[in-house]
């Protein structure tokens, strides 16, 4: 198979790549900061194997994604693909698309069955389309001090 993306996908491995991925990442998480985003990164990468991997075209970064491999009973075993964003200007234009086919190449290269992520309900129609099917229950969260009270 002939690749005629127009993207080129790569992992960001250091820190000075995983903090210029910054302003793309802070588009979809307006909490995060900059003076902390890549220590938060790697601490997230020492607990559960966190990995940013870019998208670029003609070298500028369009698309991010966070993932980390995962295995449950009740999902199997899946890449988890826990941020993803691309820059509003490039929306619309088949970059999530392929950053997602790109992360599902990995997968497969790895003997990872599916793709499983969490979607925010103005994003579902985009997941829909490429095929992701709503079947398990709804996350929820509660704070741990909520729940003790």
């Amino acid at each position: 198979m002939i690749n005629t993306s127009p993207y080129v996908f790569r992992w960001l491995e250091s820190d000075q790549d995983i903090a210029s991925a910054f302003d793309l990442m802070y588009e979809l998480r307006s909490e995060l900061t900059r003076a902390s985003f890549v220590s938060t990164v790697r601490a997230i990468e020492s607990i559960n194997g966190y990995r940013l991997v870019g998208g670029f075209e003609s070298a500028k970064l369009i698309s991010l994604a966070g993932v980390h491999n995962n295995h449950g009973l009740s999902r199997g075993s899946h890449l988890r693909v826990d941020d993803l964003v691309v820059t509003k200007a490039r929306r619309g234009g088949g970059a999530g698309r392929a950053i997602l086919q790109f992360l599902a190449g990995e997968a497969k290269r790895l003997g990872i069955p599916a793709l499983l992520l969490d979607a925010r309900h103005e994003a579902k129609p985009f997941y829909s389309k490429l095929g992701f099917e709503y079947r398990h229950s709804t996350p929820c969260a509660v704070l741990v001090d909520q729940l003790l009270e």
